[in-house]
Formats: C-alpha cells, structure tokens, sequence
C-alpha cells in the first residue's frame, strides 16, 4: 500500500517536470519568432520566462543577452541613458565574466552624472569621444555574442540560419517554426492530459485498494469474533461433565437433566441456584483459557454476571475476565467493596487475591482494609495479601512492604478482639 502512494507521488513529480521542460522550449522558440518579427521586448519577455521555467542551455542565455544588447544600443544612440543602462545591467546579470560589458556600464554610468555649464570644446569632444568609444565596445560585444551562439548551436543550426538569412528566408523559417511549435504544444497537451488521466487512475485505484483492505480486515475480524464465540457455546453445549474439580459430578436439582444426566455449563449459567451459576462460570473460564479467547469474546460471555446480586458469581465473572479485561474487572471488585452486603465484600477480598502477580489488586486491597471490622473478614483480607506477597511474578518492593506491615498490624487487631 505504500509503495502504491510513493509510486503516484513518483509519477505525478515526472509529469511536473516534463511539463517545465517542454514548457520553456516553447517560450524559447516564442521569442525566436518575435525577435524576427522585430517584436525585440516581446522576444525578451519570453526568453527571460524560459530561463525562469528551468532551461539552463547556453544558447538561450547567450539569445537573451544580445537582444538586451541590441534594445540597450538603440536606447544609447536615441540619448536614453537610464533606459539603455538598465539593459546593459541586465545583460551583465546574465553574462557576468564580460568585461566589455562591464565597460560600457560605467561609461554609461559617466554619461549619467551631470556636467558643469557652459559645456567647453574640449569637454564636448570628450563626450563624443567617448560616446564612440561605447558603441565600438557595444559593437564588439554583440560580435562576442554571435560567436558565442554560432559556437553553441553549431550541433543545431537553426538559430544561426536565423540570424543569417535573408527576410524572405526569414519567412520561410517562421513558418517551419510556427509549425514545429503547434506541433510542440499539441505533445504537451497530450502528455498532460495522459498524464492527468494517469495519477488519477493510480489515485483511485489506490484508494479502491485502501477501502477494500480496511473493508476485508473488518469483516475478517467480525467472522473471527462470531467464530470464537459459537465455538465457546458448541464447546458449553458439549460439554458433559458439570465440575471439572472434585470427586463427584454435579445434578440438576430439581431433577430436570441434560440428555446424558449431567449438567451442561449453558444449563448451569442459567440455573437459579448461584452455586451452580458460579460454578458455570470457573468451568467456562477453563475452557476460554484452553481456548486462548479474544478479549472481546470473554467480555460478551462474562459481561452480564459482573451486575449479578450473588457474592460469588460476581467475584468468579470478575475473576475470570481480568485474565482479559483487567481494568473493567477491578472496577467491578471496586464496586463490590462499596456494597451493604458484607458477603459481598468479603467476595472482593477473596478474588483480589487470586489475581496473583497484580500491583493493583494488592494497593486496591490495602486501600479497603478497614472496609469491615469483623474479624472473619479481616482473615480473609490476611489470606488474600499473603497470597499475593507470594505470587511467582513478584509484586515492587515497596508494595511488599506495605503488605508486610498491614498484615502485622491486622493480625494485633484480630488478636485483641479475641481477647
């Protein structure tokens, strides 16, 4: 799945940069054709948009530079200085190793200062002079670039038949271009259009397989929940023997018996007699472990016995759901030690301790310590924490402490109540 997505980003960046490619060959050409048609500032803009677009061919810097050249002499030759030099500074931006270039740009720069009146002979002939200075340098300049772009296009001629033929020639070359240009825009539409049909095939075939995984993953999970749980009732259903413990099975005691005479475990969660109900439940909680159950399974099982009235059904459902859902289980042991029935709470203290290895169970039991002042229940708060003090998986030290102290001090107390 995420191949699929690195793929379409891979695809769409490729598409992005064909279209910058082909789209700065077109604006290049562009500015050929208006720079025959004498449009000089058109043929700039679009030779400036193609070097902007990416391209970084010599030849179409070198095409920029002799058109700025070529904008900036005439701007000089009509007297507009501060028009020319900004040309020539452009220029200069895209050919920096021009030294020529350099020197035309301070001679206009020199023109620009204001010069003291009245103008004297000799200063006059120094402003000519220099003035012809400049265009020599200009003139050489532009040379430069001629042969820079003679040298840079000699694998691809046509930018030199351009600047080499005859108008009527000059015709016949636009033509050819104008045709290679539609022909260039229409391989650009074609290639956005396919490659715009393309990402969003990829896209929606990317999220179809997204919605299908995520659709199959659920209905996978639900099957196995559903499968688990019928293979629990088929296994309760089967089931022959009413304890699992004990020297004798257990009957039905108002006479009313499975096919075979012995209680099944869905029989037994439904009898009216708690015992039995309670029983039920360590029985299916055997199986759940041999079963190796889901979570979610386990809490649909167990869930309605966690509100029963009876001490002990209650304290075996919470007993065996904590295997499963710990937290929902001690909250149900919290509740029982909230009770009036004083069974009840002593149930809390009984299956607190048969969580073995728990921190919590050991903190709630210490918290509830005094929840009772009778000493049967004070012996079975004794049992519970020495049980869980001596758990293989082996609680903090800090807790064993606290468990230690709490012992001694209730067995005092015990003591002198017998006294």
């Amino acid at each position: 799945m995420r191949k699929l997505g690195i793929a379409a980003v891979i695809l769409s960046l490729f598409y992005l940069n064909v279209f910058a490619d082909q789209t700065s060959d077109v604006y290049f050409h562009r500015g050929i054709q208006k720079y025959l048609k004498k449009n000089l500032d058109g043929a700039i803009v679009d030779v400036e948009k193609a070097i902007s677009l990416g391209s970084t061919e010599k030849k179409v810097s070198a095409f920029l530079v002799k058109m700025l050249l070529e904008r900036g002499v005439v701007l000089f030759k009509n007297k507009q200085y501060q028009d020319a030099l900004e040309y020539f500074e452009k220029a200069k931006k895209y050919d920096p190793e021009n030294k020529e270039i350099e020197s035309v740009i301070e001679n206009v720069s020199e023109k620009l200062k204001p010069v003291a009146s009245p103008v004297s002979a000799v200063t006059y002939e120094r402003v000519v002079v220099q003035d012809t200075v400049t265009l020599d340098l200009l003139k050489s300049v532009q040379n430069q670039q001629d042969k820079l772009i003679g040298a840079i296009t000699k694998p691809n001629e046509l930018i030199r038949q351009i600047l080499a033929k005859s108008d009527t020639e000059r015709k016949e070359l636009i033509n050819m271009l104008d045709k290679k240009n539609d022909s260039m825009v229409e391989t650009i539409k074609s290639i956005v259009f396919y490659g715009a049909v393309g990402l969003i095939v990829v896209i929606i075939i990317v999220v179809g397989l997204i919605y299908f995984v995520s659709v199959r993953s659920s209905l996978r999970r639900e099957a196995i929940m559903m499968k688990q749980q019928e293979a629990i009732l088929n296994v309760m259903m089967q089931q022959q023997v009413a304890l699992s413990q004990g020297s004798s099975l257990l009957r039905l005691s108002d006479g009313m018996q499975s096919s075979g005479g012995f209680v099944t475990p869905r029989l037994m969660l439904n009898d009216p007699n708690p015992r039995v109900k309670a029983k039920a439940i360590e029985i299916v909680d055997a199986q759940m472990i041999s079963e190796k159950e889901n979570p979610d399974v386990a809490e649909k099982i167990l869930k309605e016995f966690l509100e029963d009235k009876n001490n002990r059904v209650r304290a075996n459902a919470a007993k065996a759901l904590f295997r499963y859902k710990p937290e929902m289980a001690l909250e149900t042991i919290k509740e029982m030690f909230k009770s009036n029935d004083k069974w009840m709470q002593i149930s809390a203290a009984w299956v607190l301790g048969e969580l073995e290895g728990s921190n919590e169970a050991a903190e709630i039991l210490l918290d509830n310590i005094g929840a009772l002042e009778e000493s049967h229940y004070k012996q079975r708060v004794i049992k519970s924490l020495t049980k869980l003090n001596q758990s293989e998986n082996s609680l903090p030290d800090e807790t064993q402490k606290k468990i230690k102290k709490a012992i001694e001090k209730i067995s005092k107390d015990i003591t002198i109540q017998t006294v």
